[in-house]
């Protein structure tokens, strides 16, 4: 079954704001999407010449193309580069975990109960790091132990 549009896009602005895709990675998958597509959207041509320092248009034409995507299939379906950016930038774990509490803050409606581990690390990497509670290498595990159950779903990409 091949994604829509909409819904790829949707995942790669779920990745582009969480900070795990950079500008390039996008420039990358919009040139994928013209190869394949016949007549690609005129905005994912956009997308693909649009000079990588201006992230404002990254984040506004992705955010048009993502109309009618799935904002939950999206985070469902980029959990597993999350899960791979939090291990080989394992400094960035605390970033990503307030990133994720963003997202779910903006899309509070339809929620899947299976995301609501994303509310607790945001406290958890605070309270380990002021020392209040655990200890950061131990949120740290817990943390990838959840995103990496994504590691083996399927995917969009």
């Amino acid at each position: 079954m091949t994604a829509s549009i909409a819904q790829k896009s949707a995942r790669e602005w779920f990745l582009f704001t969480i900070g795990v895709k950079k500008a390039e990675d996008i420039v990358a998958w919009a040139d994928r999407v013209i190869a394949e597509e016949e007549r690609p959207d005129a905005r994912i041509l956009d997308l693909s010449t649009t000079s990588p320092e201006r992230t404002d248009v990254f984040v506004a034409e992705l955010g048009r193309l993502k109309d009618g995507g799935d904002i939950w299939r999206a985070v469902a379906d980029g959990l597993d580069a999350v899960h791979d950016f939090v291990v080989a930038h394992p400094e960035e774990a605390e970033r990503i975990a307030q990133a994720l509490y963003s997202v779910a803050s903006w899309y509070p409606k339809g929620m899947p109960d299976e995301f609501s581990f994303i509310f607790h690390f945001d406290d958890a990497f605070y309270l380990a790091k002021e020392g209040i509670y655990g200890g950061t290498d131990a949120v740290y595990a817990d943390f990838v132990a959840h995103l990496k159950r994504y590691k083996n779903e399927p995917n969009l990409k």
